[in-house]
């Protein structure tokens, strides 16, 4: 049905022209729904001037002022995996750009301000240092910042020659300015520490950025992909719990289970682990580490269990061994590989199809929804593991 926004009052008695409309143009009538205030945080600059932020993003709904805020990052493209791995808990959305699309492209700022404005920030704070003075600088450290509509917008800055510059061009479009002179200059630690203070209204320990690790490298590692997007390519997480269950009570001390996935199956992996009877041998890196990195996880891992099959090419290349879930799709052409390296695990029907050698096997040279995923059985699933993980099976 399509959605289209409607003045609710001027019509909420009217219930013969709600039901006309809805009939006649397919248009639903929305209420007019109060979200939250947004605080927007603007790009820290490199990847060293965001490790000495982060350790004070923790207190910003702390204060009274904004612990009812939605808090959005906007940051440079090169490091936005570091940020989604780290602090993606923090962030109700994260929104990244090419600095250098940016100043050369006036389609792509043009998309990039819509998809940033259409947040209605009311405060922004720009995470960058204004160095009062030094044109190129200013103009790179403020130049998104100019384009992003806001209530309120502020900023720090530091002032090398208190009587030689006009401070007021430069940073008009602010309202609320951190400013600091010589007589306070302080190491990058406590400068963050003393704006974030200013800003929020509340005391503020001093702090240095301590990471934790994404997981053990010293750790034995079993990988599992279990998300998909076509529905015929799923199990139900009934039955991942009923497989990660039995994984979980075969491995080791010093065995982790790695769950991948992008940035927007974070939430979905999450909740099969939740249902899991010992979550505490998982953890979930979806969006946290880049593509780039899968091949050298996958060549030091043990197996890979996975519903697709992108991830399961890429084991083969690094001669990682897999367990691939498959409804027979693409048979013949990405599946089944020559080699013993990869177990494929198919629905009944269709392994009874490719053991009658009949013709409409040729059918499934190509995306086939004639079964599903779900449709194997999980002790199929679970005697393959086994094997990976040489279980004597009773």
């Amino acid at each position: 049905m399509a959605i289209f926004s409607v003045e609710y009052k001027e019509i909420e008695n009217n219930k013969f022209f709600k039901r006309k409309i809805i009939k006649i143009f397919g248009i639903k009538i929305n209420k007019k729904v109060k979200t939250a205030p947004v605080l927007c945080l603007v790009d820290a600059g490199g990847i060293g001037d965001y490790v000495f932020c982060r350790p004070y993003f923790k207190y910003i709904k702390q204060s009274p002022k904004y612990k009812n805020y939605n808090i959005i990052y906007v940051g440079k493209i090169f490091y936005d995996d570091f940020v989604r791995a780290y602090d993606d808990e923090v962030f109700d959305a994260i929104i990244e750009y090419n600095e250098e699309y940016y100043y050369r492209n006036k389609k792509y700022l043009k998309q990039l301000l819509k998809k940033i404005n259409k947040y209605k920030i009311d405060d922004l704070i720009n995470l960058r240092t204004i160095t009062i003075g030094q044109n190129n600088d200013f103009l790179v450290r403020h130049n998104i910042v100019n384009g992003i509509e806001a209530k309120n917008k502020f900023v720090s800055a530091v002032d090398l020659h208190p009587d030689r510059y006009n401070k007021k061009g430069q940073l008009k479009i602010y309202d609320n300015i951190l400013l600091t002179t010589p007589k306070d200059f302080c190491f990058e630690t406590i400068f963050r520490r003393n704006m974030f203070q200013d800003l929020l209204k509340i005391d503020i320990p001093v702090e240095t950025d301590k990471l934790e690790k994404l997981f053990d490298f010293k750790k034995n590692h079993i990988l599992i992909s279990l998300m998909a997007n076509d529905a015929w390519k799923k199990l139900s997480n009934k039955q991942w719990k009923g497989i990660i269950d039995h994984i979980i009570d075969n491995i080791s001390e010093d065995t982790e289970l790695l769950f991948l996935g992008i940035a927007r199956e974070k939430e979905r992996i999450q909740k099969v682990l939740d249902e899991l009877k010992d979550p505490t041998k998982c953890i979930n890196l979806a969006g946290k580490i880049s593509s780039a990195f899968l091949p050298t996880l996958l060549a030091n891992s043990q197996f890979l269990l996975a519903v697709e099959t992108g991830t399961v090419h890429l084991a083969h290349s690094v001669g990682c061994k897999a367990i691939c879930l498959s409804n027979g799709s693409w048979y013949g052409k990405f599946l089944p590989y020559d080699d013993d390296l990869i177990k494929y695990i198919y629905p009944q029907n269709f392994k009874k199809l490719i053991d009658s050698n009949s013709n409409s096997i040729s059918d499934f040279y190509g995306p086939n929804q004639t079964f599903s995923v779900e449709e194997i059985d999980v002790n199929d699933v679970i005697e393959a593991v086994d094997e990976l993980m040489e279980i004597e099976r009773v």
